[in-house]
């Protein structure tokens, strides 16, 4: 028990307001662009946009911050040296990431109003991409030196792989 609550102490309570601004970054873009028309197949347009959006630049960005942030505050030494094995670290960081985006994946769902039969097909869609990506933003949060670094780096893979996504 003690193990998940020292793993999981940032992610859960939101004092890191850097993760949580920017995993409100997709919900504000789903509101301004819901407003673009009632049609269905410009709200799934907008919803494939804002998914893009937050799969291929939110959810690595914010993992990389996530584990960034342990190591700039040097609390990633101390639980090295606890019993706190890398993997348990690192699923530990994912399943806040996974929460997290996973609620704002639903949020943008529900926001643009998208057809409830794509529902489950997004929802596997969404977790198998977002996997991937929190893998992603691992590798970049543990080559970043602190948080500030591992946003300069994520940016330049980020937007790399967004433009491949979008085209």
């Amino acid at each position: 028990m003690y193990r998940r609550n020292s793993i999981n102490h940032d992610g859960y309570d939101f004092r890191n307001v850097n993760v949580f601004v920017v995993s409100l970054i997709p919900l504000v873009g789903a509101i301004f662009f819901s407003m673009m028309g009632p049609k269905e197949e410009v709200r799934m347009q907008v919803l494939l946009i804002i998914f893009i959006m937050n799969s291929a630049l939110i959810t690595p960005m914010t993992m990389a911050m996530l584990i960034a942030e342990e190591k700039e505050k040097n609390t990633l030494r101390t639980l090295m040296l606890s019993t706190v094995s890398p993997v348990e670290f690192l699923v530990g960081k994912a399943i806040v990431t996974w929460l997290l985006v996973g609620i704002t994946n639903i949020g943008i769902f529900l926001i643009i109003q998208a057809p409830n039969k794509f529902l489950p097909m997004y929802i596997v869609i969404a977790f198998f991409i977002s996997t991937i990506m929190i893998l992603i933003g691992a590798i970049i949060g543990i080559l970043s030196k602190n948080v500030m670094s591992s946003g300069t780096n994520s940016m330049l893979i980020l937007f790399y792989s967004y433009s491949r996504c979008s085209q």
